[in-house]
């Protein structure tokens, strides 16, 4: 990803989060604990993604310490983004594969996904590549839910909860 990209990521986060969920100091392009990912198509960005290198602590915090943590570092995916027109036809995939090229067992790799009275979006994709939900976090948008972001779930109050996935290596 390029400082040129982030117009393009925006918008499809505003397409598939809702406006103002990322914002563009989202995106610390400089930051060596942050891997980046697009993916295109016809020369257009379709896709993002997001892994963190963080710490035990970085992580106990998104937990609420639901369960031990014995490494003192962890990748976790903070997000995969596919335009809505653009989604079911392998973009998903496409950043998934390059964020596990990263991650290559280096750390344990845990993501957080949203859950809305739909599901979980990303839940296929995960499962079909090894990475498991372990444990329901709760509302932990519920404070930015419609105030700081526009959700696209929100209906008179917060919908959505935080779903914790842990990949399994085979």
């Amino acid at each position: 990803m390029h400082q040129d990209d982030l117009a393009a990521c925006l918008v499809i986060s505003e397409n598939v989060f809702g406006a103002n969920y990322h914002h563009p100091i989202y995106f610390e392009l400089t930051n060596k604990n942050h891997h980046y990912f697009v993916v295109e198509e016809n020369n257009q960005i379709i896709g993002f993604s997001i892994l963190y290198k963080i710490s035990k602590n970085q992580l106990k915090k998104i937990t609420a310490n639901h369960f031990q943590l014995n490494y003192d570092f962890y990748f976790l995916i903070d997000v995969i983004a596919v335009s809505k027109n653009q989604q079911q036809k392998g973009a998903g995939t496409s950043l998934l594969n390059q964020v596990l090229r990263v991650a290559n067992n280096n750390y344990p790799l845990y993501s957080v996904a949203w859950k809305n009275v739909h599901g979980v979006n990303i839940e296929k994709l995960y499962k079909n590549n090894n990475i498991n939900p372990m444990v329901n976090l709760g509302k932990i948008w519920v404070h930015g839910c419609n105030h700081k972001f526009q959700c696209p779930s929100f209906d008179k109050h917060c919908q959505c909860e935080g779903l914790l996935f842990k990949f399994n290596s085979c």
